[in-house]
């Protein structure tokens, strides 16, 4: 099995970790193939909070970028549902810079402005605790402020 399977299936330990490692030493930094994820950031996707944490602290790198420029933290407020806000206040926690970092496959949406469509206050109240910012413009050229006054009836319209 390999590590993005042990990662996806949640059965990756510290003991097969070393195992992937003694077949390649730098296999928390490969991609998986088939989604052009890290160890790390398919730990993410899955949902997997604690494994996340694990592989963290087992030298994964929480500012790792993926095949599209996706990092983990931009990935687990993008493509992670039920496990967000843990695996946010995680990411943040040892990797602090990286709350408003964005990619071109994500529209060039934050973090934050992901949290705001899905309506996810916990997960905003922690990005905002880490100083998130409201303003920077994506890809459409709404903030994330923006967004979240037009989710609610206000105003929200694209700046000029």
């Amino acid at each position: 099995m390999s590590i993005f399977e042990d990662t996806r299936k949640d059965t990756l330990d510290k003991r097969r970790l070393d195992d992937h490692r003694r077949k390649d030493s730098a296999v928390l930094t490969r991609l998986d193939p088939a989604t052009g994820y890290t160890p790390l950031a398919t730990a993410v996707v899955a949902g997997h909070a604690y494994l996340a944490r694990d592989l963290i602290e087992w030298g994964a790198d929480p500012t790792g970028f993926s095949g599209d420029g996706e990092i983990p933290l931009l990935l687990s407020a993008w493509k992670e549902e039920k496990e967000q806000a843990l695996l946010i206040h995680c990411l943040l926690r040892y990797a602090p810079k990286t709350v408003d970092m964005t990619c071109q496959a994500a529209g060039n949406k934050t973090p934050l402005m992901f949290a705001v469509e899905k309506k996810d206050l916990r997960s905003i109240r922690e990005l905002k605790k880490h100083e998130a910012s409201v303003s920077i413009k994506d890809g459409e050229g709404f903030s994330a402020l923006q967004r979240a006054e037009a989710q609610a009836g206000g105003k929200g319209r694209k700046s000029k």
